[in-house]
């Protein structure tokens, strides 16, 4: 997708607000100067190759990580239902549901493995079209602290690291969607205690400034080098062979891509071996955005 920059001389915020809403990436009043202009072309065109080049990358990386990651929960499925198949006489009740059981949470991995795959095809599209998201500008969300506990708590619960949750969120009024919002929390929850060990504490807090609602995740795990957090990309999972960690590797750019959608921001601060902060940043709610 070409970016689309509009050079006149209206210069009405309800002028400017139709055409961003047309889909111009950028709107230069005028009188302007070349220097302005000249940059304006510049950002935009660096905005759409690195776009293209993620797309690329994601293209890519599907191809290499996606069969094996869909293979096993799909070996443990057709395994174990082929024992039940052909030893059920055999098998004692216990062992039938301890097989099934299995059988469900493999299904269960594949679910959620395909809808992550989903959402992040989804992300990768809207990025490329500016018109997908007009129907949020005036949307928000104004209690961001219960939705950070309630995922936060299930999610710590479900991985028994509830005694090692900390939560500590203000509330305002945050330009975001809900949907969004949620998937941001889970995904970064879910990578705080997947990374680290049971016992250490997980610690959620926000800060408001100026212009941006701020959260804090820190847990005191693995860490990451400056390396790994430089290269952070779809389908990475580092060290994955010494970790053993399952999972497709796609959280942490689908939280940045999110972010990038509303104007938000992602940053990384780590010690490897110790602790790592992941700290978000999104625009505060403002009605004449």
């Amino acid at each position: 997708m070409i970016p689309i920059i509009f050079l006149t001389a209206k210069v009405d915020k309800s002028d400017i607000r139709l055409g961003m809403g047309l889909g111009a990436d950028d709107y230069i009043t005028k009188p302007y100067n070349d220097d302005e202009l000249i940059k304006a072309v510049k950002t935009r065109l660096e905005k759409h190759n690195l776009i293209k080049k993620q797309v690329d990358e994601v293209r890519d990386s599907i191809a290499f990580s996606l069969p094996h990651e869909f293979r096993t929960p799909l070996t443990t499925i057709l395994g174990y239902s082929d024992i039940i198949t052909s030893e059920a006489e055999k098998l004692e009740t216990n062992q039938i549901i301890d097989l099934s059981r299995n059988i469900y949470l493999a299904g269960e991995r594949l679910l959620k493995l395909t809808e992550k795959f989903l959402l992040f095809t989804k992300l990768m599209l809207i990025s490329r079209d500016n018109t997908a998201l007009d129907e949020s500008k005036n949307k928000y969300i104004d209690l961001p602290s219960h939705t950070v506990k309630r995922i936060s708590t299930e999610i710590a619960e479900k991985n028994n690291r509830l005694e090692d949750l900390e939560i500590d969120c203000k509330d305002i009024k945050v330009a975001i969607l809900l949907d969004y919002f949620e998937i941001i929390i889970s995904e970064l929850v879910e990578n705080a205690i997947k990374f680290s060990y049971p016992g250490s504490k997980i610690i959620i807090a926000s800060a408001i400034d100026v212009n941006d609602y701020i959260l804090n995740f820190i847990d005191y795990g693995r860490g990451m080098t400056e390396e790994q957090i430089n290269n952070i990309g779809a389908f990475t999972q580092f060290e994955r062979q010494k970790f053993e960690q399952q999972g497709i590797g796609m959280g942490l750019i689908t939280v940045k891509l999110i972010l990038q959608l509303f104007n938000g921001n992602l940053e990384i601060k780590s010690i490897s071996g110790k602790e790592t902060i992941v700290m978000i940043k999104l625009p505060l709610f403002k009605q004449n955005n």
